[in-house]
């Protein structure tokens, strides 16, 4: 069964064994010395053993108190550690991030912002998944992935979803096509028809 310590019983036991004194620990703290004896008192109690050997000049460590105190300042260390790497990770300093994709990143916003977002987290992994659509939103329904970065208008029934940018697509064809005699062309005037083109790229 694992005691119930509070952390500042933990850190005035550590204070007053380091300055040798409640008193001089108090002090340090910046608190009265009538509350580091009690949460002191408090911490034996519950232990069922002396910590230290009060005496007019100070205080001094007991051998339980002695072990005791190498052990404490390791579960100190250990929750801070702990502390600051929950902090930073829910703040996607570190961690794991899986990106679902089905558009190219060899230019455009989406390869700039991994770019600046793997230069100032270089503690985060960053995954790259690729797939089809369907298997790629059924995936990020499940949190098997982070987002998806696709081509496209976001659909309502696809989660929450941001246009990043909005880029023009080329389309190769003949030079004696009909389409070649335009300037620029919409998805509407292209469906239903079947020029010859080589390919289209964004």
């Amino acid at each position: 069964m694992v005691p119930d310590i509070e952390t500042r019983q933990l850190t005035n036991f550590l204070a007053v064994a380091e300055r040798g004194s409640f008193r001089r620990a108090a002090f340090s703290m910046d608190i009265g010395q009538s509350s580091v004896s009690r949460r002191i008192q408090r911490l034996e109690d519950t232990l069922g053993v002396s910590l230290f050997e009060r005496r007019t000049d100070g205080a001094r460590l007991t051998v339980a108190g002695t072990c005791f105190a190498t052990r404490a300042r390791t579960i100190l260390d250990e929750l801070r550690a702990a502390t600051e790497t929950a902090q930073t990770a829910g703040s996607g300093g570190n961690g794991h991030f899986a990106i679902g994709v089905i558009v190219s990143l060899s230019r455009g916003a989406l390869r700039h912002i991994l770019s600046e977002y793997m230069a100032a987290h270089r503690q985060v992994d960053i995954v790259l998944v690729e797939s089809d659509r369907s298997d790629l939103l059924s995936r990020l329904s499940h949190r098997h992935i982070d987002i998806v970065a696709a081509a496209g208008e976001p659909h309502a029934n696809g989660g929450d979803g941001i246009v990043l940018s909005r880029e023009r697509v080329f389309l190769a064809t003949a030079a004696d096509a009909e389409f070649a005699q335009r300037s620029q062309l919409h998805w509407e005037d292209l469906r239903g028809n079947t020029p010859d083109f080589a390919g289209a790229w964004s």
